[in-house]
């Protein structure tokens, strides 16, 4: 049986926010989505089943869940979601 949205969508926020901690590079520079230029594969494919369970609203749903993650955190997190947003620019409905 095929996981649920929400499931998707937790193990997605849960993924993010932890390659976003574990990142030891605290500046501006650092890389989490994105590796020279392209979309890391695994983000890459967690946007794509995103939008494949629940579309565009799915999607928002998660960046919003990591954008009140990142509020909590190093300035550089909010950097990582401007990443994710071109991580996931071009699937279904998401533009960055």
């Amino acid at each position: 049986m095929a996981p649920s949205l929400e499931t998707v969508q937790a193990e997605t926020v849960r993924a993010c926010a932890e390659a976003m901690t574990a990142c030891a590079d605290t500046t501006e520079t650092r890389s989490v989505f994105m590796d020279r230029g392209r979309p890391v594969p695994k983000f890459r494919e967690m946007g794509e089943t995103l939008n494949r369970l629940g579309g565009f609203t799915a999607m928002l749903q998660v960046a919003d869940a990591l954008q009140a993650h990142a509020v909590r955190g190093p300035e550089v997190w909010m950097l990582d979601l401007r990443e994710l947003d071109v991580c996931w620019g071009g699937i279904g409905e998401w533009q960055f």
